[in-house]
């Protein structure tokens, strides 16, 4: 009964007024300089917080701060009081009597306001205890001020909120740091902020030095109406002296009202979702061509200048067999010259029911733009889509390739030999032999020539017909044999022989030339006579013939040397490779595979590379075996080397691929997939054409043979630079076993960075002892022991 009681009491209790407003002065009397505070408190029941607009103040009162206090009370059940109070100091700069006007205060929908103050300001400023001239100053060097631009906006355009703090020189020189802004929690608003929000500048007013600290921030109003920025806050420390702490001061700024404005309900299109700003729109299918029951994706971005994150979504309209899946959003947020913008990209994924071809319609996209005040529609192009029918993927081969049944060879691994690379003197000792050819017919004859020339005079000697004609002109001949064949022109003939060491050829001679002496003087028969000619012609004929074949063996001498020492050196050669182990080696190998000794299989094999090492087929058969011995590391460094060998070989990037090193198999492979021998062959076919090129340009006086020479030495600088570049390619280390472990040092006590899993590819960077310094996959680097993979 006694809480129906209080219940009948409260009921029955006189209204009270919902509201107080009052304000009053603590001082109604100052001096010129001193400060006052206008108090203005505001008591009303509910939780609705009032709107304190700040008087406008006569000429001669000037406001330097202003603080705002709040207070909810619970006074019955279900009932509320809320207590506000803003209170302002106001400094009296000149004397006289002011009336501070009315001060307007909203709640709710209902305005009040305030009777008027009045306040008188009279004499010189005194002091306050404890105060100094300058720190009277330092009180009222701060102001704070709150804008807007433009105050006038629609639902969704931007809105620039600026709070200027104005420091006086007293106030900013006993600033013990920057002033940190609280910007007003308005309600109502999506916020942006923006890059370096804060800008402070000097400038000089009434002749004075003020600092000038200036925040922004972005907002975008959500609702149409009046909407009021709550007053914004400034805090900041000033010193007071070496052995008294800061003095931390708060100011705050008047409240400011916004008018938001509705986007107009007249000529909104009907794709118009909310889009408030400047936009284009792109629209994309990816891939265009999918099979039925996979999925594409349609992107639409939209980009341009606005509340890029608050952008609704595009209305779509798909065709039937298109099954559309809810959208996934990203945006991108970018501030220029304080205008935000950006962009936002709308995914959907699209997955096609049936097999034909699709047409998404146009999409299209409205917007207001509140600078033009007209709404825009943004159309894309109509966008296809070709679903085929599903076709079953063909089994993944996941077996590794065999073993080579015997032993091989790099491609063109021969011309990778010192007899290859001797070989490329050839064309430059044809070219020089066919100069040397051309030169030779321009010069005069030389001892073969001489010799020829003179047998062909001896057969025209007369003979029997003139015997002393004939006797003479063979001893001319012979002297001139021996002076222009054997290359003697100075004195008698045999002597110079002699002198010359040739004995055997200085008695012929001399024995000669005294037959035709005595033939020619001594008496004789005719018959007898032309007998004794004929034979004196043919020892004329032997002995220069002699003479020539003498020169010829000299001049060939070098070269039968050179042969034979090639000769030599093929005949050891072919006898060291009979006698190599490496094909027993290869095939003891096999054997140990076959009856599953994998460990042993792969030390043989790894034997056999060693000796062999251009042979690919030596380390694929090592990876193979290494990899049914359980070990992927040196399966993975194995084939690695194999592939540099043989790059376009399908069985080692196969085995790579299952391995899980395909990424590595592109590290080692050289750019245009040539083996060493290749790049050799094809660097001498260009070589070859080179030279011919160049000679025939020199010897045949032919221009354009340049032309081909320069193109062919082309040609050989991009084999060279492949070459260099298969040759930097990088080094790779392989963890065997169990793996390694990546240390920040080179001892096992450093920190530990990464755990390498065997089969695991690193790149070599540096060597120290035991250690290796390596890449690792993550871009790092770490140090791992030396013992713990394969490296060169």
């Amino acid at each position: 009964m006694t809480a129906l009681a209080f219940v009948a009491a409260l009921l029955l209790q006189a209204p009270q007024d919902p509201v107080h407003v009052s304000a009053s002065l603590g001082a109604s009397q100052i001096s010129v300089g001193a400060t006052t505070t206008l108090r203005i408190e505001v008591e009303a029941r509910g939780t609705t917080s009032p709107e304190i607009a700040t008087p406008a103040l006569p000429a001669g009162l000037e406001m330097v701060g202003s603080s705002d206090f709040s207070q909810l009370r619970l006074s019955a059940p279900g009932q509320s009081r809320r207590s506000s109070r803003r209170e302002l100091v106001i400094r009296g700069a000149a004397p006289g009597v002011y009336t501070i006007p009315s001060v307007q205060v909203v709640v709710g929908t209902r305005r009040y306001q305030t009777d008027p103050l009045e306040l008188t300001v009279t004499g010189t400023a005194r002091p306050r205890p404890g105060l100094g001239g300058e720190e009277a100053a330092v009180a009222s060097a701060t102001t704070l001020r709150l804008s807007v631009e433009p105050d006038t906006v629609y639902v969704g355009q931007q809105v620039m909120l600026t709070a200027e703090a104005v420091f006086a020189e007293a106030a900013r020189l006993r600033q013990t740091r920057p002033a940190s802004f609280e910007p007003p929690a308005a309600t109502g608003f999506w916020v942006q902020d923006l890059p370096d929000p804060i800008t402070v500048s000097l400038r000089v007013a009434d002749g004075r030095s003020v600092e000038t600290q200036t925040y922004r921030r972005a907002y975008f109003p959500l609702r149409a109406g009046t909407l009021w920025f709550p007053p914004a806050h400034l805090h900041y420390e000033l010193r007071r002296g070496f052995l008294q702490a800061p003095e931390n001061r708060r100011i705050a700024s008047d409240s400011l009202a916004l008018v938001v404005l509705p986007v107009p309900s007249t000529g909104q299109p009907a794709s118009f979702t909310g889009a408030v700003g400047r936009y284009e729109l792109r629209a994309s299918v990816a891939p265009s061509r999918v099979a039925v029951g996979d999925a594409a994706v349609l992107t639409v971005e939209l980009t341009g200048q606005g509340n890029i994150r608050a952008l609704p979504e595009p209305r779509l309209a798909v065709p039937d067999g298109l099954e559309l899946l809810p959208p996934t959003q990203e945006s991108s947020v970018q501030v220029t010259d304080d205008v935000v913008g950006g962009s936002k990209a709308f995914r959907w994924v699209l997955v096609p029911e049936q097999s034909r071809s699709f047409v998404i319609p146009p999409i299209e996209y409205s917007y207001f733009d509140p600078e033009l005040r007209t709404f825009i529609t943004l159309r894309s192009d109509p966008l296809a889509l070709q679903a085929v029918p599903l076709v079953a993927p063909e089994p993944e081969d996941t077996l590794l390739r065999p073993l080579r049944e015997r032993p091989g060879s790099a491609p063109a691994a021969w011309a990778l030999s010192p007899w290859f690379a001797a070989a490329q003197a050839v064309p430059l000792l044809l070219v020089g032999f066919a100069g040397a050819v051309l030169r030779r017919r321009q010069r005069p004859p030389g001892p073969a020539q001489h010799a020829r020339r003179i047998r062909r005079d001896l057969d025209a000697l007369p003979g029997e017909a003139d015997p002393p004609h004939t006797l003479a002109g063979i001893e001319r001949l012979l002297k001139e044999a021996v002076r222009l064949v054997a290359g003697f022109d100075d004195g008698e003939p045999v002597a110079a022989l002699r002198a010359a060491g040739r004995h055997d050829a200085a008695s012929a001679l001399d024995a000669l030339l005294f037959e035709l002496r005595r033939a020619r003087y001594a008496p004789g028969s005719a018959g007898s006579e032309a007998a004794l000619v004929q034979g004196l012609v043919d020892r004329a004929d032997r002995f220069i013939a002699g003479l020539a074949r003498h020169r010829r063996r000299a001049r060939h001498a070098g070269l039968m040397v050179v042969l034979a020492t090639c000769a030599g050196a093929t005949i050891v050669a072919v006898a060291a490779s009979a006698s190599d182990p490496a094909s027993a080696l290869f095939e003891d190998a096999s054997a140990r595979l076959a009856a599953g000794d994998g460990v042993a299989a792969a030390n043989a094999f790894h034997a056999y590379a060693r000796l062999r090492p251009r042979d690919p087929a030596g380390w694929y058969n090592t990876g193979v075996a290494a990899y049914a011995a359980g070990d992927p590391g040196r399966a993975v460094w194995a084939w690695l080397r194999a592939a540099r060998l043989a790059p376009r070989d399908d069985d080692t990037r196969h085995n790579l691929r299952l391995a899980g090193a395909s990424g590595a198999a592109a590290d080692v492979v050289p750019l245009d997939r040539l083996a060493a021998g290749e790049r050799a062959v094809l660097a001498a076919l260009t070589w070859w054409f080179l030279v011919f090129a160049a000679g025939h340009a020199v010897f045949r006086r032919q221009p354009r043979a340049w032309t081909v020479a320069g193109a062919a030495g082309l040609g050989l600088l991009m084999l060279a630079g492949t070459a260099v570049h298969a040759a930097r390619r990088p080094v790779l280390v392989v963890p065997m076993g169990q793996g390694a472990t990546a240390y920040a040092g080179s001892s096992i006590h450093d920190e530990r960075l990464a755990e390498l899993r065997p089969g695991m590819t690193a790149r070599l960077m540096e060597r120290h002892g035991g250690w290796l310094l390596v890449r690792l996959p993550d871009g790092g680097r770490g140090w791992v022991e030396r013992s713990r993979v394969a490296a060169p």
